[in-house]
């Protein structure tokens, strides 16, 4: 079976990292590239905005991974959700479970999807991908109910809840501040993901 190979040069994750909680911060530096990432200041209040979700190259069916790995990176147009309508929707669902508090919606997220409609989302393995609006990373993939839901959109981490943190690590690994310009932040990540096609054996 194909499968995707990653090597972590280096890397470094936020104080408050969290393996297995869904409600603590996610975010961990893993790539070597140039990225605008939004700033704390950089709110838009538009509605109905359209963003796109890069996923990774694997293609995956109901959890489990498929036979065929993409041979290019993999995208697809999402909206954006308000914050109250996802917390609403996840709150349901935890109630239907005992637990209205289970899938904490909090300030540090963002959601985004096809409401009512489904079908384009995140899935397993696209964790920690980017959500990008104007060729701006807002959002890191984090959680979700199922793949493509109609009724409940994914979770992303809010990248402008974590620029002191990114600032701070870009700094620390450069020796040097990071150069801001008005509505973005120009990041040098410190670390590569090679992916590499490893056929059967």
């Amino acid at each position: 079976m194909p499968r995707v190979s990653l090597h972590l040069y280096a890397g470094s994750a936020h104080d408050r990292y969290q393996r297995c909680s869904i409600s603590g911060p996610v975010l961990g530096m893993y790539y070597l590239a140039t990225l605008l990432v939004c700033r704390r200041h950089d709110k838009k209040k538009k509605k109905n905005i359209m963003l796109i979700l890069a996923q990774c190259p694997l293609i995956y069916e109901y959890e489990n991974i498929a036979s065929s790995v993409s041979p290019s990176l993999r995208h697809v147009s999402v909206h954006k959700v308000s914050r109250s309508e996802c917390a609403a929707r996840y709150s349901a669902l935890g109630a239907q479970e005992g637990n209205a508090n289970m899938f904490p919606v909090t300030t540090s997220m963002l959601c985004a999807g096809l409401l009512n409609v489904g079908g384009a989302d995140a899935c397993q393995g696209d964790s920690g991908g980017p959500l990008v609006y104007n060729g701006v990373v807002v959002g890191v993939t984090s959680w979700g109910a199922g793949c493509g839901n109609p009724s409940y959109p994914g979770v992303y981490a809010r990248v402008a809840s974590y620029t002191t943190w990114i600032t701070s690590t870009v700094q620390r690994y450069n020796g040097a501040p990071t150069v801001s310009v008005n509505f973005l932040l120009l990041v040098s990540l410190v670390t590569s993901i090679i992916l590499t096609n490893n056929t059967k054996m």
